[in-house]
This record gives C-alpha cells, structure tokens and sequence, in this order.
C-alpha cells in the first residue's frame, strides 16, 4: 500500500512560482523528476500523469530536443496504470507527446501520435466525431500547452482541430501539401459550423483567424493544392493564382480579429502575413517578379524575407503609384512589428521579420521622396 499522498495543487502552485522566479532548467528540472517519483510512489497515476504532462511542455519550451523523447515515453507509459485509454485524457496526452516531437523534428513519431488520437476520437464518437458534435465548445486550435491538468474541452470531438491542424502542419513540413490543404479546411469548416451556433465565441473565432493564417502561409507555398477539396465558394476563389488565395486568407484572418477585438498571438501572426502578402502583390504586379523567392512556409520566422528585389519595381511603376504602395505597406508591417512585439517580444523572430522590412520599406520611401518631381 502505498504510504504517501500527493497534493497535485500544491504542486502546480509551487512550479508555477520556480517558472515566474526565473529558475534555471537544472533546479525546476529536478524539482518535477522529484514530483513526479512521489506521484508514482503514491500510487497517484491522474496526478502523476499531470506532472509527466508538465514536464513534457517544459522540455519542449526550454528546447531540450535531444532529451524530450524520453520524457515523451515516460508520459505515455503512465496512460496504462491511469486507466485512461479511449477517454478525452488519453487524447490530450497524445496531442501533448505529439507536439512535443513535432517541435524536436521527429515528424514520423509525432505524426504517428496524432493518428492515434484521432483513431482514439472516432472510437468515442464515431468517424470524425460526428456524434459528439453537440458538446461544449471551449479548445484553442493553437493551444500547445494543453498537458494532463488542463483539458481541451469537455469532449475529445473538441480536440479534432488539435489533430487535424497537427497533421496539417506535419504534411506540410514533408512535402504533402494537398493533404496538409484537407486537413486545415476539415478544421475551418467545423469551426465555422460551429461559429454559426455561437456566434459571439471568441475561442472558435480566434481558432478560424489562426487556421485562416495557416491557409495563408500554404497556398503561398505551394501551388500543387486541389481547389475541389474545399468549400464551393472557397474552391472558386482558390481556383485563382495560390499568391490570390494566399492573400484573401490573411486578410480574412487579420478581419475576424480586428471584428471581434481579438489581440495577442493569433493577431500578431495574422498580421505579419497579411503584411508579407501585401508586399508579394506588389512585386506581382509591378514587376511580375516571383515573389516565392523572397518567401517561404518560415517566412513569419524571419527567414528568406528578402525586400532587396524592391528596385525590381522601379521601372514598372511611376514614383506616385509606388510611394502610395509602400507607405500600405509600411502601415502594414508597422501594425504588425507593435502587435509582435507586444505578443513575443523584442527578440523574437516575428518582431525582427517586421522591423527588417520596415527598414527597408522606409528606406526606399525615403528613396522615392527625395527623387525629383516629373
């Protein structure tokens, strides 16, 4: 029998307080390796469980990639003595180990994880979650820091955008952006449906504003996706050129946010794109270079975001039409460089994505006003 007990509350006040003090990796390590042998000394496998979560997303947060795999392991070992299989929290403990590979590059393990989740859901609910579709809404499609403690909502059908957006993201990465395109449109199209039952909930609304973004960024990738695989008024549109597509998605992401006074991450990103968007479109249009050169499915993280084709534009384009051009877009890339900011800070590869184009922007406005009336 075992002679301890474990206070769980005491235990997540207590890592609360090492992670807000600034506690290296070492000591809040130790200290959850320690929780965690005195959940399972205790016989406490739900608690237990809620720590291996924890330590699984601290892993992931601190970058210790290399080590993560063996905290994933631990974390799934203990779904059998907890008792939890074909439940909702055997779905959030794959989605957690799941994200947590993704995050180390393991995309076959994670991918691998997310298909046992979704396989967990459809024995639940039926295919697709269809019969629990009434159930209470209330996940974050982004919500990567769902562990043990902390639900994604009351049925696991509420964790199949989780799934389908990790998969999307997965596919993406591997070359399969046809199927990575299905997946992101089956999650938007039952965020909407459930949009149209709750109109005013801010959760799904911010979900469709991040899933809009994801769009965005994958039809500028690739041009290899089938529009037939959408929604009828989505497919016509998609049926134009990716970079069109690409564009309506970012300004329908950054539009449900400003309408419903959504702020913070979700925004930031919506904004950044929207803004890089911008700026591809008018490369297209005035010089018809191919702006897939100066971006990438990483642009939002500040790689391949090259301005230095601008002069490309110079002869294409009468110094009136491209300075009211560039200062859209310096508006934009403001916008977005205060939001991620505020969002990620000053060192965050959003910030320094959006402060690299606006140096270029201003300079090249600069640039053009300094010119000569014609």
């Amino acid at each position: 029998m075992p002679n301890l007990s474990f206070n769980v509350r005491m235990f997540l006040h207590k890592f609360d307080s090492l992670s807000q003090s600034g506690a290296d990796f070492g000591r809040i390590e130790a200290f959850l390796a320690e929780s965690l042998e005195k959940a399972r000394e205790s016989e406490d496998f739900d608690s237990a469980l809620i720590v291996a979560g924890e330590r699984v997303n601290f892993y992931r947060r601190f970058g210790r990639y290399d080590e993560i795999y063996k905290v994933v392991e631990e974390y799934l070992d203990l779904a059998a003595p907890a008792k939890i299989e074909n439940t909702s929290r055997q779905v959030d403990v794959l989605l957690v180990s799941a994200t947590a590979l993704f995050s180390a590059g393991e995309y076959d393990k994670a991918e691998n994880l997310y298909l046992q989740a979704e396989q967990t859901v459809e024995k639940q609910c039926g295919l697709s979650g269809k019969s629990c579709e009434n159930s209470p809404a209330g996940n974050n499609v982004f919500g990567n820091n769902v562990s043990g403690n902390n639900s994604v909502g009351n049925s696991s059908a509420e964790r199949l955008p989780l799934i389908y957006s990790g998969l999307s993201r997965i596919y993406a990465r591997t070359g399969r952006v046809e199927q990575a395109a299905e997946k992101l449109r089956t999650v938007l199209d039952g965020l909407e449906k459930r949009q149209e039952i709750s109109p005013s909930d801010l959760n799904v609304l911010r979900d469709c504003a991040a899933i809009n973004t994801e769009l965005s960024m994958l039809f500028f990738k690739s041009s290899d996706i089938d529009p037939s695989a959408g929604s009828a008024a989505d497919s016509a549109a998609d049926s134009a050129a990716p970079a069109d597509s690409a564009l309506r998605y970012a300004e329908r992401a950054v539009q449900i946010c400003e309408k419903n006074g959504i702020y913070g991450d979700v925004y930031a990103l919506a904004l950044l794109q929207h803004a890089q968007m911008m700026h591809a479109q008018m490369m297209q249009a005035f010089s018809g270079f191919g702006a897939k050169s100066a971006y990438s499915e990483n642009c939002a993280a500040s790689e391949n975001c090259d301005f230095s084709e601008d002069s490309a534009a110079d002869s294409a384009a009468d110094s009136a039409d491209e300075i009211k051009t560039m200062s859209a877009l310096e508006t934009a890339f403001s916008k977005a460089s205060e939001a991620s900011f505020e969002s990620f800070g000053a060192g965050s590869d959003c910030y320094l994505a959006a402060e690299s184009a606006l140096s270029l922007i201003r300079a090249r406005l600069a640039a053009l006003r300094s010119q000569p009336s014609r």
